[in-house]
């Protein structure tokens, strides 16, 4: 039998509806008639954020729900979330530079637009005149130029 290559889905959940009141629940597939694991590797695993608990996990879920990153428990976590709160990037000046790029590439869609405006005219303009010629109406060309 060829075995599949492991999956998992983590899921973070409020509420358990296992009932169980466990913080952490790894559900993997069984074989009914056997009670052995299907080979597929595929694995659930909740994680129920409404149980406290002083372990690591409980303390990285108090982290979830903790607004100010210098008092979580985790450094990476809390890093993160101070970079991404203080907005250090336009702080560093790339918000500048994000707003001039787009000020050249809006000037450059304006000139694109220009110019193909500007094609698109002339062949109007040119099917015009030759609609008027066609028609014997020279003098109306004359009046336009």
């Amino acid at each position: 039998m060829k075995i599949c290559p492991k999956a998992m889905l983590y899921l973070s959940v409020q509420r358990t509806f296992l009932k169980e009141n466990k913080q952490i629940y790894h559900i993997s597939r069984i074989i009914q008639e056997s009670g052995k694991k299907f080979p597929d590797q595929a694995e659930i695993i909740y994680l129920n954020t409404s149980k406290d608990s002083e372990n690591e996990l409980g303390k990285l879920i108090e982290d979830f729900y903790t607004k100010d990153p210098k008092k979580m428990h985790s450094k990476v976590l809390a890093k993160r979330v101070a970079d991404l709160k203080e907005n250090k990037n336009i702080e560093k000046g790339e918000h500048d530079a994000m707003a001039t790029y787009y000020d050249r590439l809006k000037k450059q869609w304006e000139k694109e637009g220009m110019v193909k405006g500007k094609e698109e005219s002339e062949s109007k303009m040119a099917k015009l005149m030759g609609l008027l010629v066609k028609e014997g109406r020279i003098e109306d060309i004359e009046k336009g130029l």
